[in-house]
């Protein structure tokens, strides 16, 4: 591998190991953009759109769209699209998700996207997303997470799952 393999692999790494969330992943690429010249457009507005100009739009904290208007529109095909699917599976703390017995508090999650359950319980977990705050003035939203597990399920599976996974 050459030098410039290497810094890529490496900045492909960093970015995964910063996005554990479609929401950080989203965050991450928007600075990217910026920093090389891209405008952030709103979505609940109007857009001035000029030819040699880059644009990208975000919603919801958790989904982005980039794009580029050429200088000469005619020498390119006239509608090219690149697409990323930016959510993995995961478990999804729910509404109200405290649950206290035997000495335990566990937090009630439901499995999103197709999984299999048995390498996820043999190490550790932490918890990463956004959090919605309310206080005197609005409610807000951030993104945060973090670095390191700190929760285990007592009851590690199997490593090699059931018969039916």
């Amino acid at each position: 591998m050459n030098i410039e393999d290497i810094q890529t692999t490496q900045g492909l790494t960093d970015f995964i190991q910063n996005s554990p969330t479609a929401f950080h992943a989203v965050h991450q690429i928007a600075g990217i953009l910026a920093q090389s010249g891209y405008d952030e457009l709103p979505e609940s507005a109007p857009w001035v759109i000029e030819e040699g100009g880059k644009y990208f739009v975000t919603r919801n904290g958790s989904s982005l769209i980039a794009f580029r208007y050429p200088k000469e529109p005619q020498t390119l095909p006239p509608f090219m699209i690149v697409a990323s699917h930016s959510d993995s599976p995961s478990f999804k703390i729910k509404a109200n998700p405290e649950m206290k017995g035997n000495g335990y508090v566990k937090l009630n999650v439901e499995k999103y996207g197709g999984m299999l359950m048995y390498p996820w319980f043999d190490r550790p977990l932490s918890v990463a997303g956004r959090v919605v705050v309310k206080d005197k003035k609005c409610i807000s939203d951030k993104a945060g997470g973090r670095e390191s597990g700190y929760f285990n399920d007592p009851f590690p599976c199997n490593p090699y799952g059931p018969k039916s996974q």
